[in-house]
């Protein structure tokens, strides 16, 4: 198992002067918690695509046994150009996340029992007009937008996926192709749906509904996920009720 980690982000909604993989929620970085989630997963090589203030998320990373690597482009670009640039070192099976996820012991197991050659976990009692929206069918996703209407939604993407070595072959040559076309393109979903579009391989949603997790995008959110997460060892591991 590989892992891929896009911490390049410049996290303009938080403010501060620390970058959002190296906030600490339940005295630990967002990083390191990832990395050390990923580990005791079986992920042997992990890669993360660093970008804003590089000069602390590198270190940080490397003294965890990650191996950086640079997108210069992070100011004008969002994490499609990330997962293009750290997908090329790696051949899978693949975890991908964001660096600003923190998420439960219990919803990882879930990911990780899960067999398919794209699965995206998806929250149906999450959902808002900013949200990563997903709309499935039968199981299998059928569109992935932050544009896709709320009435059409079932609930919402998390930054958290899991793909075969054929799964991420099919998306690293989605994103290229995007990439090439210059047409104007952001997120990393936009290959989802190109693949989905393509019908190269299935994709398929993985309920995790009930699972804690939070990404942070806002001094809110990093309160919220400090009171769910904040306390060492008592982090939540499975669905309440």
């Amino acid at each position: 198992m590989q892992a891929l980690i896009l911490a390049a982000g410049q996290g303009l909604r938080l403010g501060g002067n620390t970058p959002k993989p190296l906030l600490e929620v339940g005295g630990r970085t967002l990083l390191a918690r990832l990395v050390e989630q990923l580990r005791r997963r079986g992920a042997g090589e992990i890669v993360v695509v660093t970008g804003h203030q590089r000069d602390r998320v590198a270190p940080a990373a490397q003294a965890l046994g990650a191996h950086p690597v640079f997108n210069p482009g992070y100011a004008a670009s969002d994490n499609l150009v990330s997962f293009h640039a750290g997908a090329g070192l790696l051949a899978g099976p693949l975890i991908l996340a964001h660096a600003d996820l923190v998420v439960s012991e219990g919803l990882f197991d879930r990911l990780m029992e899960a067999s398919g050659d794209v699965i995206l976990p998806l929250d149906c009692s999450s959902l808002d007009a900013e949200a990563m929206k997903m709309a499935q069918a039968g199981g299998r996703v059928t569109d992935l937008s932050k544009t896709l209407p709320v009435s059409e939604a079932a609930g919402e993407s998390l930054p958290l996926m899991k793909f075969s070595p054929a799964g991420l072959a099919a998306l690293r040559g989605a994103a290229a192709g995007i990439l090439a076309s210059g047409r104007p393109s952001r997120y990393f979903e936009e290959a989802v749906v190109e693949v989905i579009r393509r019908g190269d391989c299935p994709v398929t949603a993985l309920d995790v509904t009930g699972y804690p997790w939070m990404e942070i995008d806002t001094p809110a959110d990093l309160r919220r996920a400090r009171k769910m997460f904040g306390i060492p060892g008592e982090s939540p591991h499975s669905p309440s009720g």
